[in-house]
């Protein structure tokens, strides 16, 4: 029998969280959750009453902004609680508005005949120079920023005009080849444990950085032999490199709807992503539904 690890990042939406939960339930699957810091009330009883045949971990806590290194420290968090636990085939990371479109039976069948495959999706075949930004410059008040400009966003700002200006480039004496893609990720047991075990290179490579995130996985998976195990080797933003279901605009993923319904079945993904209760309950109806009577 194939085990597997969630991973769930969750800060709000506790409801969804528990009904995600209800759905990856089963004797083969471990739950590792991460709350954010910065949550309060957190219904920890009834998380705890939403699981009945998986094994439920909740991790330290640390306060996740968007953008800052904090969003790589909860990741790293939840592969070290997971890796030192037990072996598992696959580790998934979700946030807590995420949900499965299909049974546990169809998830742990797919992965049993892609066994050994890294499901980490690549936006290009190439970062550009202006993702590159995000790793190349110190961004010293990243963690600290509000949603709303202020004080330290102008801070910011002319912190990264005077690097500029004075040929700041952090990364210039590395070899690492830099990539950049989706965070969400399905990987395997011995590349979970690469990642856990880089965590000081990690750590000095990206802290004070802006958004990378979207760069660590893919630029430690480039760098090691596990390349040659990507599920989806052409780079292409595809949505199924990784097995994710996003509806994507300009300023984000979107909340799905029941509009997007038809998409995400005729996508083939495992997982769709992002969903808000109090936008459209329906669709996350219909897809428990799904999933129960798949």
């Amino acid at each position: 029998m194939s085990k597997h690890a969630y991973l769930i990042i969750a800060h709000h939406q506790f409801e969804l969280l528990c009904k995600l939960l209800t759905l990856i339930d089963d004797v083969r699957n471990d739950i590792f959750i991460h709350i954010d810091g910065k949550a309060d009330h957190v219904p920890y009883q009834k998380i705890e009453e939403s699981v009945g045949r998986s094994k439920l971990y909740f991790t330290s806590r640390t306060r996740v902004k968007w953008g800052g290194y904090s969003q790589i420290k909860s990741e790293i968090i939840l592969l070290k609680a997971a890796t030192k636990q037990q072996h598992y085939d696959y580790y998934h990371l979700l946030s807590g508005a995420d949900l499965p479109l299909v049974n546990q039976d169809k998830i742990h069948n797919f992965f049993d005949l892609n066994q050994g495959m890294e499901f980490v999706q690549f936006q290009k075949s190439k970062i550009s120079e202006i993702k590159k930004r995000r790793v190349k410059y110190f961004y010293l008040f990243q963690e600290h920023l509000k949603k709303k400009a202020g004080i330290l966003a102008h801070f910011q700002e002319v912190s990264l005009r005077l690097q500029e200006l004075l040929r700041i480039n952090r990364i210039s004496n590395t070899n690492i080849e830099f990539q950049m893609g989706s965070n969400w990720f399905s990987i395997t047991d011995n590349f979970a444990k690469l990642i856990v075990a880089n965590e000081k290179m990690i750590n000095e490579t990206f802290r004070y950085t802006k958004c990378c995130d979207e760069i660590f996985i893919q630029t430690i998976l480039v760098n090691s032999s596990f390349k040659n195990y990507i599920y989806e080797r052409q780079f292409s933003d595809s949505l199924t490199a990784n097995q994710r279901f996003i509806h994507w605009s300009d300023i984000g993923p979107q909340d799905l709807t029941m509009k997007d319904l038809d998409q995400m079945y005729r996508s083939g993904c495992l997982f769709a992503r992002k969903f808000n209760l109090e936008k459209d309950r329906q669709v996350v109806t219909e897809i428990e539904s799904r999933c129960m009577t798949d």
